[in-house]
């Protein structure tokens, strides 16, 4: 433990987007009944992922997912932020 580091857990509960109710046609752009539409096989897929990444299985807990980023984690650390589309401006 490090002192006078905040620390910060995160739970989730994988739940893929495409089985949500969106009436108003918001997410329409994303195209979403091309993913899977077996939503245990989605959902399974989804909690891989969020496992590869460095979510742990909470034990007696079922659909949730913890994630402990105090701990070393390669594969979050490979995560270059500087260099990710998603943080680049639009200019």
């Amino acid at each position: 433990i490090v002192e006078g580091v905040a620390r910060m857990h995160t739970v989730i509960q994988p739940y893929p987007l495409q089985f949500e109710l969106f009436d108003d046609g918001r997410y329409n752009h994303l195209d979403l009944q091309r993913f899977n539409q077996n939503e245990i096989t989605a959902k399974k897929k989804l909690s891989n992922y969020y496992k590869n990444i460095g979510f742990e299985v909470i034990k007696g807990v079922k659909d949730l997912l913890f994630y402990n980023p105090s701990l070393v984690n390669a594969r979050m650390d490979e995560i270059d932020l500087e260099d990710s589309e998603v943080f680049k401006s639009k200019e």
